[in-house]
């Protein structure tokens, strides 16, 4: 990564089929980078890049569709990311002897 960074933005209110349609095209954008040090995908680049689009009836229809899908993906990465944490805190003094079975079980429900 470099100091050139772009951030994508739907201007239909439609992110979840904005983030599809690039997800898409994440390759075809990669082959077509050029640089004279180190490849880099350009302003330039972006407006080549080609998109099928549907109607906007049939877009909404994707968002309504997706978005509890995509919201569902969000909770279930910040339960990983819980869980993660307390793994981390409790292993190794499960390990050590300093915290038993039965004292983890009760921290472990007084979190969930």
């Amino acid at each position: 990564m470099n100091q050139t960074c772009y951030a994508l933005q739907s201007r239909n209110w439609q992110p979840f089929w904005l983030a599809t349609a690039f997800a898409d095209l994440v390759e075809s954008l990669v082959h077509a980078a050029h640089g004279s040090v180190f490849d880099t995908i350009t302003t330039r680049t972006l407006e080549t890049a080609r998109v099928i689009a549907g109607s906007n009836q049939l877009m909404d229809l994707f968002e309504k569709t997706v978005n509890p899908l995509y919201l569902r993906a969000l909770v279930a990465c910040e339960q990983s990311n819980v869980l993660t944490a307390l793994r981390d805190a409790l292993l190794p003094k499960l390990i050590s002897g300093e915290l038993r079975i039965e004292a983890a079980e009760r921290k472990i429900a007084a979190v969930a």
